[in-house]
C-alpha cells in the first residue's frame, strides 16, 4: 500500500502505519475519533464518585440510613453480614445517577462539536490544505484500530462545528468557508486575511487527534503514530510528498485521556507558555480542562532514536 511505514516498536509484525484513504477508512476513523471522545464521559463519572467530599458524604449518609432503616447487623440473622451494605447501595445510585444526568449533556455536545469540526465532516480535503497537515492511520489485521491527525492550516485555532450542542440542532455553516473548504470564494476571503499572525503560525502545526481502538492499547501504537505524525510534521521521514518543515508542534491534552500528558511528556512535550493559543474550556462538575503542550523540532531530533528504540 502506498506511503506505508512499518512500525518500529511493539506492534505485530504485519501492521503497519500509513495515509487516510477515504474510500476505506471514513467510517472507522470518525468512529475512533468520537469513541475517544465518549469514554471522557464513564471516565468523568467515576472521578465524581471517587472525590474525597463525595465519598465522605456517600459513608455518612449510607451509616445514616443503615441506623435509621434498622439495616445493623444482627446475632442470628442470616442477613447480618448484608444488611449493613444496603444503606451505602441504595446511597450511591443516586450519586451515579446525578453524575452521569449532570455531564451526558456536555459530552452529547463534546461529540457533536467534534464530528461536525470541518475536518470531521471533509476529512481528506482538510488535511490537504495544507503540505504539512496529514491523517495518518496504524491498520492492523487490515483494519483501522488508530489515527493522528496533524493541521497545518489551522494550527492553535478552534474550528467550530456545523453540527448544534443538541440534536436536530444546527450550528455554524460557514466554518466550512473560514476552514477553506467554501470553494474560491472562501479562498479569496482567506487571502484577504493573512497577515503577521498567520506568518507566525506557518511554521506551527497541530496535533488534532491521537485515537486508538481500546484493544490496542498499551501496546505502543500511540507511540508510533505520535512518532510517524512528529517524523511527517518535521519532514524526517514524510508520509507522501515532503512538506516544508515545521518548528514546532502543538498538542491540546485531554484531561480524561489515561497516561495522556505522561505520553507527551516522554516525547519532549512542555506546557506551552505562549498565549496565542485559545483557552482551553473546563468541563464537568470538576471543571476539568485539557493543557497545550509544545515540541521543538531540534528536541524531537534529539529524542527520537531513543524513543524509537524503546516502543
Amino acid at each position: 500500500m502506498a506511503d506505508a511505514v512499518q512500525p518500529a516498536g511493539a506492534p505485530p509484525a504485519g501492521d503497519f502505519i500509513r495515509r487516510y484513504n477515504p474510500e476505506t477508512d471514513a467510517h472507522t476513523v470518525k468512529m475512533l475519533v468520537g469513541q475517544g471522545v465518549m469514554e471522557g464521559l464513564a471516565t468523568a463519572n467515576r472521578r465524581v464518585t471517587r472525590h474525597p467530599l463525595v465519598l465522605l458524604v456517600w459513608l455518612i449518609l449510607g451509616a445514616v440510613l443503615d441506623w435509621r432503616m434498622d439495616w445493623l447487623p444482627k446475632p442470628g440473622s442470616i442477613l447480618t453480614k448484608v444488611a449493613p451494605l444496603m444503606g451505602f447501595a441504595l446511597v450511591m445510585v443516586p450519586i451515579v445517577g446525578f453524575a452521569e444526568y449532570w455531564h451526558r449533556p456536555t459530552w452529547t455536545r463534546l461529540l457533536r462539536e467534534t464530528v461536525g469540526a470541518p475536518d470531521m465532516v471533509a476529512i481528506d480535503a482538510f488535511y490537504h490544505l495544507d503540505p504539512k497537515s496529514a491523517m495518518i492511520v496504524f491498520e492492523h489485521n487490515n483494519e483501522v484500530s488508530g489515527v493522528v491527525a496533524i493541521d497545518g492550516k489551522k494550527p492553535g485555532e478552534e474550528l467550530g462545528s456545523v453540527l448544534g450542542a443538541e440534536e436536530k440542532q444546527k450550528g455554524d455553516i460557514s466554518v466550512m468557508e473560514k476552514s477553506g473548504l467554501g470553494g474560491a470564494k472562501s479562498n479569496k476571503s482567506g487571502l484577504r486575511q493573512r497577515g503577521k499572525k498567520d506568518a507566525v503560525r506557518s511554521n506551527i502545526v497541530q496535533i488534532r487527534h491521537l485515537d486508538v481502538d481500546h484493544p490496542l492499547r498499551r501496546q505502543g501504537v500511540a507511540t508510533e503514530l505520535l512518532a510517524a505524525a512528529l517524523d511527517h510534521a518535521f519532514n524526517i521521514a514524510p508520509l507522501g510528498s515532503a512538506p516544508a518543515p515545521a518548528e514546532t508542534v502543538i498538542i491540546l491534552s485531554n484531561p480524561f485521556t489515561p497516561g495522556g500528558e505522561k505520553l507527551l511528556k516522554k516525547f519532549g512535550f512542555t506546557v506551552s507558555a505562549s498565549n496565542d493559543w485559545p483557552q482551553p474550556k473546563s468541563v464537568g462538575l470538576l471543571q476539568w480542562k485539557g493543557r497545550y503542550f509544545e515540541l521543538s523540532r531540534t528536541e524531537w531530533a534529539s529524542r527520537r532514536d531513543v524513543i524509537l528504540k524503546r516502543a
